[in-house]
């Protein structure tokens, strides 16, 4: 059985493509939209020098919510 490919670009998923990722039903792949992985090697690059820096990155270096305040290593 093949598996059904979600593809990660600027569209919304679906919560049935969601959990089909989640349930091992479907694989991922990035779009070949135009601008697209410059977009996301930008974002990335934007996390790395901030992690880098020690400055809090909201849910990466932090918790979520009540626990915002906490760092994760």
């Amino acid at each position: 059985m093949s598996l059904k490919t979600v593809v990660a670009g600027r569209e919304k998923w679906k919560i049935e493509d969601v959990l089909a990722l989640a349930e091992g039903r479907a694989r991922a792949a990035m779009s070949k939209e135009p601008g697209l992985r410059k977009a996301v090697d930008k974002g990335a690059e934007f996390i790395r020098r901030s992690w880098r820096s020690g400055k809090p990155i909201y849910g990466i270096n932090t918790g979520y919510g009540a626990s915002v305040e906490r760092k994760v290593p």
